[in-house]
């Protein structure tokens, strides 16, 4: 394929722009299929709350692996975080409250257990808001056509109400508000299952 030379510095600039916003990606094959789903640029946690990081845990034979946070801001994170050694893949998801400083960029990657550098698949950048701040709403769509809305807030006192959907883990697909392409995909997916 050929490109003309006045569009290299523009095809370099756009490359530059998105690995300057998300500069963390999976780097193992075995992850392939593996997809962080909560939380990602629609779906941001609150600190000092319970929050959520969801994956597509069907779609993979990995049995387990290591949860890193990752900001390539060191003023938020100075480096790689290991928050959860030994993570099973089976879980599907698991809640986290944070303590990281408010800020956005922040990522969390899958990694390998024996090299948490080593990722199996990373989310999309997120935010983490301060305490008291309100979740995002959540509509949660089962394959059978049912819907559910839910959204949270949580308060600076410790109390939390994180979105808590009422379909199974299996059985569901979340879609946020306007997500995109993201929520065609899903939505289509809804449609053809």
């Amino acid at each position: 394929m050929m490109v003309k030379a006045s569009l290299v510095p523009f095809l370099a600039a756009a490359v530059a722009s998105v690995n300057a916003q998300s500069p963390y990606t999976a780097t193992n094959p075995l992850g392939q299929g593996l997809t962080i789903t909560e939380p990602s640029s629609d779906i941001w946690w609150v600190k000092g709350s319970a929050n959520t990081v969801a994956w597509t845990c069907h779609s993979t034979t990995l049995t387990n692996f290591t949860l890193v946070a990752l900001n390539p801001n060191t003023q938020l994170l100075s480096g790689p975080d290991a928050l959860i050694a030994q993570l099973n893949n089976f879980d599907c998801s698991e809640t986290i409250t944070p303590t990281f400083d408010v800020g956005t960029g922040y990522q969390l990657a899958l990694g390998n257990p024996f090299n948490e550098t080593d990722f199996y698949a990373v989310s999309e950048p997120f935010e983490i808001r301060a305490a008291g701040s309100t979740y995002p709403t959540v509509t949660t769509t089962d394959l059978g056509g049912s819907s559910t809305s839910s959204s949270g807030s949580a308060t600076s006192t410790g109390s939390t109400s994180a979105p808590s959907p009422t379909t199974s883990k299996s059985a569901a697909v979340k879609v946020v508000g306007s997500s995109g392409l993201l929520g065609l995909v899903s939505i289509a997916i809804a449609f053809l299952a």
